[in-house]
């Protein structure tokens, strides 16, 4: 099987980018505006923040 490569265009993230990676930091993200990376899995792994968090 091969994996297919990284996606590199920012997304808007939806619900479950969002609960996904609030699990990975332990609480939930600041100034989200975008999922910049993604793991080969299809998880969230780089964020696009705002430049001033909230």
């Amino acid at each position: 099987m091969e994996t297919p490569p990284p996606q590199t265009e920012s997304t808007k993230p939806t619900d479950a980018d969002i609960a996904a990676f609030e699990q990975q930091l332990g609480r939930p993200p600041r100034g989200l505006r975008a999922i910049a990376h993604r793991c080969p899995c299809g998880n969230p792994d780089v964020v696009e923040t705002q430049p001033r968090l909230e």
